[in-house]
């Protein structure tokens, strides 16, 4: 993960034949000249062979992103948006040729007979902000006790050598409902009925794994996580946000 920081500068030779820190924040970012650069995931220099390599300009600052508002920390939503967008764009294209063309084109190209514009055309620099709600500490401290709890939990599950097909998608469901509870909060949204339905599940999925030897200490782990949360929710639902408020520009 050390390529994702802004603290490590360009490494001379080493960026020619490597990612660096430096080339892989060209690969995040959304100015009109880092479009479609840097796809390598270890070696830069198949970029350089195949001419989408493109060494990050020190006059102008990564802004990173992509194009198009995305306004939310749902992990669900993140990763399906740009799904979502793709059959919109087909379906709103007049012309087959750009319906046909859509999903396979470069993040770069537009259909030009959509009835209006993609979002992603109107991206200008000078007016990009980047998505920055309001969140009070508790809730930061909530969001945080989360992610500890989830990384506990997956490395357990690593831990135990094994698990059936109906543990894995329990396990996988619980944790990416977690993080969109979790999200909810952070968005300033309504969260009370998912946070609920969650500890109902907590308390569900403990009571099951309890007879199962390997994982009673998984178990029990996760029955005092859900009872830390109960007691938790009246102070994380109080005073919540009723809209999302961003920061003054």
């Amino acid at each position: 993960f050390w390529v994702h920081s802004e603290h490590i500068p360009k490494l001379g030779w080493f960026e020619n034949y490597f990612v660096t820190a430096s080339n892989h924040r060209v690969h995040h970012a959304q100015n009109e000249q880092y479009i479609d650069k840097n796809y390598g995931g270890v070696f830069i220099i198949w970029d350089r062979m195949f001419g989408t390599h493109k060494v990050e300009d020190d006059n102008e600052a990564c802004i990173y992103g992509i194009r198009g508002t995305l306004n939310t920390f749902d992990p669900i939503w993140a990763n399906m948006h740009i799904y979502v967008k793709i059959i919109k764009e087909m379906w709103l294209s007049k012309s087959w040729k750009d319906k046909l063309y859509t999903p396979f084109a470069r993040t770069s190209w537009n259909s030009k007979s959509l009835p209006e514009p993609a979002e992603k055309d109107n991206f200008n620099p000078e007016t990009f902000r980047k998505y920055d709600p309001v969140i009070s500490k508790k809730h930061k401290i909530y969001a945080l006790f989360q992610y500890i709890f989830i990384t506990y939990i997956f490395l357990s599950f690593i831990q135990t050598g094994y698990l059936n097909n109906a543990q894995l998608w329990i396990t996988i469901s619980l944790m990416t409902f977690t993080m969109y509870c979790v999200s909810r909060w952070l968005d300033g949204k309504e969260g009370l009925k998912f946070e609920i339905g969650r500890l109902a599940l907590l308390l569900a999925i403990s009571s099951y794994t309890y007879f199962q030897t390997t994982l009673l200490e998984i178990s029990i782990s996760v029955l005092g996580y859900a009872i830390i949360n109960i007691f938790l929710l009246p102070f994380i639902n109080n005073n919540q946000f009723p809209e999302l408020q961003k920061r003054p520009l």
